[in-house]
Formats: C-alpha cells, sequence, structure tokens
C-alpha cells in the first residue's frame, strides 16, 4: 500500500473506531513510517538533485500530520470506549459479588437446597450473562462463585439423573474445549492463537460443573495446552525482542562505520568516491535490516541520518572547493604549457634543459586539475618537453658518434705507446682507467682494505666505477666494466644527474662554487646540494642493486662534498626495498692521497 492508501483506510477505519483491529492498526502505522522515512532518506541522499529539498519535505511533513490526525480521532474513541467498558465492568463486579452473596445465602440452608432450584439457575443465567469484570478481579471473583456453585451442587437433593446430565452436557462442552484449545498448540499464527485461547477460557469459566471424579482431570487437560501456547506467545515475542535488538546491533555498527569516516583525510575526488561507495553500500545494508525495539527505532533513525547528512553536506562543500581550486591549478599549469611550448625549439641545451627541470618540478608541485582538463593539459606539456628532450638527445647523439670515433683513435695510441714503452724498457706495461686504478688503491691501501667486494666511485666531471669481486678487480672487455654512469636515469643518465654536469647545466654554475655558497650557509645553495644527494642515493641504489658490495668508496672532485650530499642520500636509500643490504654495505668518501696511481702500481 501507498502511503496515500493507508492514510485513507485509517480514515475508513476511524468512522468506527471502536471495533477497528489492533494489529491492523499496529500493521498499517509501521508501513506509513517505513514508507515515509525511506522517501525522508531518499530526498535527503539526492539533496543536490532535487529543485526544492524544503517543499518535498514540507508535502511529507503534511501526510505524516494527516496520518496522526486520523490515528488521533481512533485513539480518542477507543479511550471513550474504554472508559466506558471499564465502568461497566465496575458494574458487572458488583452484580456478580451480590449473585455470590445470594448464592452464599441458599448455600446456608444446604437441606432446602431442592427448594431453590430455580433460583439457583436464575442466578446461574444471571452470572452467565453478566459482562466482563475488571482483570485484577477476575480469578478471585470466579473461584468464589465456583466455590459456592459447587457447594451448592454438593448439597442439592435432587434427582441425580438431571444432575448427570448436565454433569454430562458440560463434560461435552469443556472436552470440546479441550480439543479447540489442543489444536491452537500447533496454529502457524502464535499470536491470533494467544487471543483466541482467552476466549476459551471464558467460555470454560462460564461453562458449568462436571462429575467430580474428572473434574481435575478435564482442568489439567485444558491447562495443559493453555502452558503450551502461552508458551509460545511469549517465545514468539522474546525472538522479535532478540531479532529488534539485533537489529539495533547492526544499525550501530553502521552508524558507527559512517562515524568514523576521517572526512579531513579526504582530499581527492578519488578519496571521497571511495568514501562515497563505502556509505552507499551501508545505506543499502541499513535498508535489508529490519526494526529496531520501538523506543530505540526513531533515535537510531535520526543518528544515522544525521552521520549520512554530515557526511554527504561535507562532501558538497569539499567539491565545492575543489572545483574552485582544480580551476586555479589548471590557470598555472596552461601558464606552464605555453612556457614549455615557447621553449620546445631552443637549441640552447644547457639553459633551456635547467628551465625545462624547473618547470617539471613547479608542475609536480601543482594540485590536481578536473577530471575532464587533467589528461588533456598533461598531453600538451609533456609533448612540448618531449619535443625539446628528442632535439636535445638528438644533438646529443651526433656529438657521442664523433665521442666514440675520437674514443677508438685514443685507443689506438694507447695500444701503441704500450707497444713503445714495452719495447724500450724490456718491462711489461698494463692499461687501464683511472677509475679502476682508483679502486684498486681504495681496496688495498685505503678504507676499502679489508674488504672481499667493493666499488670504487669516481666523481667528478663525470663517472667511473671500479669493481673488485672475491678480491679482484674486475675489468670486463678492453676495461670496460663499471660504466654505472651511462646507466638511464630520468631523461638522460646517471652522469648528468650525479657529476659536476649537474651544476653546470641545470644551474649553470660548477660545483666547487655552489659548495662555496653552501658552507657559507645560503639556502639555495643548500637546497641545490639537496636535489643531488637525492640523485646519488638514486646511483647507490642503483649499485646496491647489481652488486650487493661491503663497501662503496667515493672518490673524485665531489667527494670532497660529502657532508653537503650525505643526509638526503642517505633518506634516499631509506626506501630501498632490501634493508638489510644497506646495513651491511659501508659508504664513504676515500681520503688515501694518489689513490689511483697506488692502484696503477699493483695492476700486475
Amino acid at each position: 500500500m501507498t502511503k496515500e492508501e493507508i492514510v485513507e483506510r485509517i480514515k475508513v477505519l476511524a468512522q468506527d473506531a471502536e471495533n477497528a483491529p489492533k494489529d491492523e492498526l499496529n500493521s498499517l502505522k509501521q508501513n506509513f513510517y517505513k514508507i515515509l522515512n525511506a522517501e525522508k532518506e531518499t530526498i535527503n541522499q539526492q539533496a543536490e538533485e532535487i529543485a526544492d529539498k524544503s517543499a518535498a519535505l514540507e508535502v511529507l511533513s503534511q501526510s505524516e500530520q494527516e496520518f496522526k490526525a486520523q490515528m488521533k480521532i481512533i485513539r480518542d474513541k477507543k479511550a471513550v470506549v474504554f472508559a466506558k467498558q471499564e465502568e461497566e465492568k465496575k458494574n458487572n463486579l458488583v452484580l456478580k459479588s451480590e449473585i455470590i452473596e445470594k448464592l452464599k445465602a441458599l448455600n446456608e440452608n444446604g437441606e432446602e437446597c431442592g427448594k431453590h432450584l430455580d433460583e439457583f439457575k436464575t442466578l446461574q443465567q444471571q452470572w452467565n450473562e453478566t459482562g466482563q469484570i475488571p482483570a485484577e478481579e477476575v480469578t478471585n471473583i470466579w473461584k468464589q462463585y465456583q466455590l459456592e456453585r459447587d457447594k451448592f451442587y454438593d448439597n442439592l437433593k435432587i434427582n441425580n439423573e438431571m444432575r448427570e446430565y448436565d454433569f454430562k452436557k458440560n463434560l461435552e462442552v469443556k472436552t470440546r474445549l479441550c480439543e479447540q484449545a489442543e489444536k491452537l498448540t500447533t496454529a502457524e499464527d502464535v499470536v491470533s492463537a494467544f487471543h483466541q485461547l482467552q476466549d476459551l477460557h471464558q467460555q470454560y469459566r462460564e461453562t458449568g460443573s462436571v462429575a467430580k471424579e474428572v473434574r481435575e482431570e478435564l482442568w489439567s487437560r485444558f491447562k495443559e495446552a493453555s502452558t503450551i501456547i502461552n508458551r509460545r506467545h511469549q517465545n514468539h515475542f522474546d525472538e522479535i525482542k532478540q531479532k529488534e535488538n539485533e537489529n539495533l546491533e547492526a544499525k550501530t555498527a553502521i552508524c558507527e562505520a559512517i562515524e568514523s569516516i576521517n572526512l579531513d583525510e579526504l582530499k581527492s575526488y578519488n578519496d571521497w568516491e571511495d568514501k562515497t561507495k563505502e556509505v552507499l553500500e551501508l545505506q543499502a545494508k541499513w535498508k535489508t535490516i529490519g526494526f529496531a525495539p520501538q523506543k530505540m527505532n526513531t533515535k537510531i533513525f535520526e543518528r544515522f541520518r544525521l552521520a549520512c547528512n554530515n557526511f554527504f553536506d561535507t562532501k558538497a562543500q569539499n567539491f565545492k572547493s575543489m572545483k574552485e581550486t582544480a580551476s586555479a591549478n589548471k590557470n598555472k599549469k596552461l601558464e606552464l604549457c605555453e612556457k614549455a611550448e615557447a621553449l620546445k625549439d631552443s637549441t640552447d641545451w644547457k639553459e633551456t634543459s635547467a628551465i625545462m627541470a624547473q618547470l617539471q618540478k613547479e608542475w609536480k608541485e601543482i594540485g590536481p586539475t578536473n577530471r575532464k582538463d587533467t589528461e588533456h593539459i598533461w598531453k600538451r606539456f609533456i609533448a612540448a618537453c618531449d619535443h625539446f628532450y628528442k632535439q636535445k638527445n638528438d644533438a646529443n647523439a651526433a656529438a657521442h658518434s664523433q665521442e666514440n670515433e675520437n674514443l677508438e683513435k685514443k685507443q689506438g695510441v694507447i695500444a701503441s705507446l704500450k707497444e713503445i714503452l714495452e719495447s724500450d724498457f724490456s718491462v711489461p706495461v698494463a692499461v687501464n682507467n683511472d677509475a679502476n686504478c682508483f679502486a684498486l688503491g681504495a681496496w688495498r691501501y685505503g678504507e676499502g682494505k679489508g674488504t672481499q667486494n667493493m666499488v670504487g666511485l669516481t666523481i667528478g666531471t663525470g663517472i667511473g666505477a671500479g669493481i673488485i669481486i672475491d678480491g679482484k678487480l674486475y675489468n670486463g672487455v678492453n676495461t670496460g666494466a663499471g660504466e654505472i654512469g651511462s646507466l638511464p636515469y630520468l631523461d638522460a643518465d646517471y652522469e648528468f644527474y650525479c657529476s659536476s654536469r649537474f651544476f653546470s647545466k641545470l644551474y649553470g654554475d660548477t660545483g666547487a662554487n655552489f659548495a662555496k655558497l653552501a658552507l657559507a650557509g645560503d639556502k639555495e645553495a643548500l637546497a641545490v646540494w639537496q636535489e643531488f644527494g637525492t640523485h646519488v642515493g638514486n646511483l647507490m641504489k642503483a649499485v646496491l642493486f647489481t652488486y650487493a658490495p661491503e663497501a662503496i668508496i667515493i672518490g673524485g672532485g665531489i667527494a670532497n662534498a660529502f657532508a653537503l650530499y650525505e643526509a638526503p642520500m642517505r633518506q634516499q636509500l631509506s626506501t630501498f626495498p632490501y634493508p638489510e643490504n644497506v646495513a651491511a654495505t659501508r659508504i664513504q668518501p676515500s681520503t688515501l692521497p694518489n689513490a689511483a696511481m697506488l692502484g696503477a702500481s699493483i695492476l700486475h
């Protein structure tokens, strides 16, 4: 039924309120508020989509007021009837008390009971015709009446056949009442069975006595069936109460789950959408849970509604704020796009690389934009950056080609020089690069002494590495092992970001000058070294992943400024996935003078 149909049905019942069924009234009331609360909940959840939320709620309020008005009419009429019935019960109590007194008077002269049989039957008829009395007096009055009635029968000296006939008829009636009561013990509707039992008890009391030898047995049979019905009725409401308490616990848990959401931690659209999904799932779960105990049902619903309203109201406020912030972020990123596009064709690789790096850094610091703008703005920005770096890489490739050609020529010169020296001095001559010589020197005479596996890093105008494995220098082919600086990193390689090129290419000055400024307390110079240390930390990760040495000894000009970049380097290493390897590896600068020369002396 709809709310409107329920109200119309209540109006019909109000016309004959005295006879309106209580069960139907309770059912109509529960269904009306179930529908009303569901509609209120829908309005609150879809507040943003409803043009006039107040008007919608006002319509529901009017419907509720009309329902309450009709229910009040019924209650008032029932109250009048109830008062009238109570007054009648009091009058009936007086009448039945008078009948009992008259029966007592008849029983005072037991020998003449036969003479008063007609009067006795008249009193019986009056008793049966007299209506209900107050519930608290029923048992007491009935026992008094039963006592005087049975006493009259016991004293009555009348025809045994008449008495036996009455007993037989009464036995038939009471046996039938027992059978009806026993049938009710298995009825599906335990509430209806309980109410029917009350009628059977009334009939049992109003039916005359039976033979003394079956009187107690018959009453025990009827009482046993009554006990079963009463127990089932009580268990039924105990189960309802237990279920309602379980429903209250489940609804309380839902309220607590929504209330426990830390709204201050929801910063992005995705954060809010994830939590909104959770809240909607909890709301759907709420609808599957039945009523809580009547005294708590409204309170727990108000708590649930307040928690949901708080979540969605806060979400609406945050979305409004995020839209404003996203719009401002969009404008900032569009400015960066324009700057990147203006520089993408520049061939001033040094200065433009530094500017591009700064633009990318600023991009990362800007917050998110609206979803519909994010992808195409990013594609626009990265396209300009990629275009510049491609042009730069193409130019560097040509330079590298020339460098490789020069390398081949120098290797030819070295080979010729080796032959001349060996011929002139009649001694073996070994040729190796400076990084390998440094590693040998640091391992044999310096900070790497006593290790079996060590990496010597030379950080200066470039990056070189010498590798000691199981106490021996590992050269690779053409002494080419250890060229760690050429490994790809970010948009270039480690050598670009972890040598003096970092300072000259990105910030336009030497590492030595930045060291002087940093040692003097210059904040910008300190920030540059902080950034440099982060890159060196990533370089150390690459070494750990590749070799897992016992020690990494740093040489070269940049080693002298180790104190300026050690902290950010180690901070970056704290994120290494195998912390036990970091703990087992000693990383420090070399203090050994002429380490490379000493290493060269032991090449053979």
